[in-house]
């Protein structure tokens, strides 16, 4: 489960950014926001811009401003 894995990971780069997924904030290139929220592009281009709920919108933009 995404809950252990965040648990587990509390003190490191990895942050939770939706209910589906957990991201290493310092793979984030830049961080885009639209019309339903935030977007994370990754330095990887073949991956897609993973959002970001509401739930984790604070957090996410927490450890994004401090790296």
């Amino acid at each position: 489960r995404l809950k252990t894995v965040e648990e587990s990971f509390a003190d490191s780069c990895l942050v939770r950014c939706h209910r589906k997924y957990i991201v290493n904030i310092s793979n984030v290139r830049f961080m885009t926001k639209d019309k339903n929220g935030y977007l994370l592009d990754l330095d990887e281009e073949s991956v897609e811009p993973i959002p970001v709920s509401k739930t984790y919108e604070d957090a996410v933009l927490s450890q994004f401003n401090s790296r």
